[in-house]
């Protein structure tokens, strides 16, 4: 009869509906939540400060060093610590890796105890390529600070890395274009270069 199917079709579009109430929420449950506005200012917050210690350390670690080189060439006859800036760098790659272990452990108590389990990341072998490639610069950062002084090697040895990295974001991950940037790019890069060999050239008094 028509009222049989009136409520057949009834229950039907209820089944339906309530198929796709459910589809839509296990698609919102499915779906990662987007971060609040709080919590992406608290990360780049967070990220700020590191960006900041980091610098700073990156600015001193070789202040404990270099002060005993100088130490050592005050002193005219028998001195006690070695003059030759090569021979402090083994102790100081030392301090760098257990700093890293300390920092890896805090890593692992941080995760336990929030009842996860510590991981190794993808990245782990790049990484490991990337610190011989910064210890071989380190290296020749050493002899830099014994050939030139701080005044010269640190505005160099800042300055060429960001030429170097503007280069990756243009040829490798394209993180820049657009003719405007490139201009700005080629122009800043430039005037970066001219003031490197100027500072060279100021070693030299010329």
């Amino acid at each position: 009869s028509r009222l049989s199917d009136v409520s057949l079709d009834s229950a039907a579009d209820e089944r339906g509906g309530a198929g796709r109430r459910r589809g839509t929420s296990e698609r919102r449950a499915s779906s990662p939540a987007l971060p609040s506005a709080d919590s992406a200012r608290n990360r780049f917050a967070f990220g700020f400060a590191l960006s900041v210690v980091a610098g700073c350390f990156y600015g001193v670690n070789f202040n404990p060093p270099q002060h005993v080189i100088d130490e050592a060439r005050r002193e005219t006859s028998n001195p006690v610590h070695s003059r030759e800036s090569l021979d402090y760098v083994f102790s100081h790659f030392c301090g760098i890796f257990l700093a890293t272990l300390v920092y890896f452990g805090v890593y692992c108590v941080i995760k336990r105890a929030n009842g996860q389990r510590p991981q190794m990341p993808n990245c782990v072998a790049p990484a490991m390529v990337s610190g011989l490639m910064w210890g071989a610069g380190e290296i020749s950062w050493f002899v830099a600070n014994s050939k030139l002084s701080f005044s010269v090697t640190f505005p160099i040895i800042s300055s060429i890395p960001g030429v170097v990295g503007a280069l990756w974001a243009v040829l490798v991950f394209g993180e820049i274009k657009g003719r405007g940037n490139y201009v700005l790019l080629v122009v800043s890069g430039v005037m970066r270069l001219f003031a490197v060999v100027l500072i060279a050239l100021s070693k030299n008094g010329l």
